[in-house]
């Protein structure tokens, strides 16, 4: 039987609530590993890397990336926060998966992803519920106007 492809090597920014849903995707996956955590809380950092076993635990996204340059990066801290972290990543052609939203206005959205396209990596949004099945039901309904104008919409 052959050896099984290393797993790529990925780094999480960010340590909070969203950042703990990866713990179980990537414990699951054959494909990528954590190696690398970063947040400004050094203990979450610490604690969740510890999480991912061998993975080392940065106080910045910029000590980070002085210290190591990963196949990917996951960008799960607020979303006022997305844009200066993606675009160092993004400057030293590290591949991107940001946490929804994007960004917090066009402007910094449109640097982001001119910053991919110059690099020649990806960068992409995290919808996991983009197709999940009573998400797509509900679309459909409001789509269908049945509703009428909704004035107001809590998620």
């Amino acid at each position: 039987m052959p050896a099984a492809p290393p797993k790529l090597p990925l780094a999480l920014v960010g340590a909070g609530r969203i950042a703990q849903s990866y713990v179980d995707v990537v414990a699951a996956s054959d494909c990528v590993e954590i190696v690398a955590v970063a947040d400004v809380d050094e203990a979450a950092a610490a604690r969740l890397a510890r999480r991912f076993g061998e993975a080392r635990s940065f106080s910045s996204h910029s000590a980070l990336l002085d210290a190591m340059e990963p196949a990917g990066v996951v960008i799960a801290t607020p979303p006022a926060t997305h844009g200066p972290i993606a675009l160092a990543f993004l400057e030293r052609g590290v591949p991107v998966l940001c946490e929804k939203p994007l960004a917090v206005d066009n402007e910094t959205a449109r640097s982001m992803i001119c910053a991919a396209e110059k690099a020649g990596v990806i960068l992409t949004m995290a919808a996991k519920f983009r197709f999940a099945d009573d998400v797509t039901r509900a679309r459909h309904i409001v789509e269908s106007g049945i509703l009428g104008d909704l004035l107001l919409f809590e998620n």
